[in-house]
């Protein structure tokens, strides 16, 4: 696979990680490795949008409170492993552009769900952190799973909107279409 420009940030994403994916063998020596594969979900992505698809379930008011923490821990981490090419404002630029991806493939099945849960008599009762999603019993398993899909969407979406607006995702993303010829909009 050949990256559309240089990109110091490449890396494999495995976006589907179940036991199915997981393989184990020996090496010579009879040690015990292990590894994973995945024709569907893996693909060459970028490490900061990788870390904005690891954070965008996070709660929101935590996510906010603790990103730059979270971050400055991620660029130290590759530091003190000898990965020194990855800048914080070229992390911070991929980051906030790779929100992108979480908002609209959370979108993608929403309204169905909503429905359904509408349907189901859920929706108009469902609040942000819906203590119903922590499984008491109150819930049959399929509008359980539902209702923490909804819940974990409005994370999605509240995450990446807080992470546009606090890294300026609209000049960085003009800057991108610039840089790439083509018309800012």
């Amino acid at each position: 696979c050949k990256p559309c420009r240089p990109c110091p940030l490449l890396a494999f994403g495995h976006n589907d990680l179940v036991t199915d994916n997981a393989f184990f063998h020996r090496d010579a020596a009879g040690v015990l490795d292990f590894g994973a594969f995945d024709w569907q979900q893996s693909c060459v992505n970028n490490v900061a949008q990788e870390w904005a698809w690891n954070f965008h379930f996070l709660e929101p008011s935590f996510l906010t409170a603790h990103e730059d923490e979270f971050i400055d821990l991620i660029l130290k981490t590759y530091r003190d492993h000898g990965i020194t090419h990855v800048t914080k404002p070229d992390f911070l630029n991929d980051y906030c552009l790779g929100t992108v991806q979480m908002y609209v493939w959370g979108g993608g099945g929403l309204q169905l769900l909503l429905g359904d849960l509408k349907k189901r008599g859920i929706f108009e009762s469902m609040v942000p952190n819906d203590p119903r999603c922590r499984g008491n019993g109150s819930l049959d398993a399929q509008t359980l799973e539902k209702l923490v899909g909804a819940e974990m969407t409005r994370r999605t979406f509240t995450n990446c909107c807080n992470v546009m607006r606090r890294h300026g995702f609209y000049q960085k993303w003009q800057r991108w279409r610039i840089e790439r010829g083509l018309e800012p909009v």
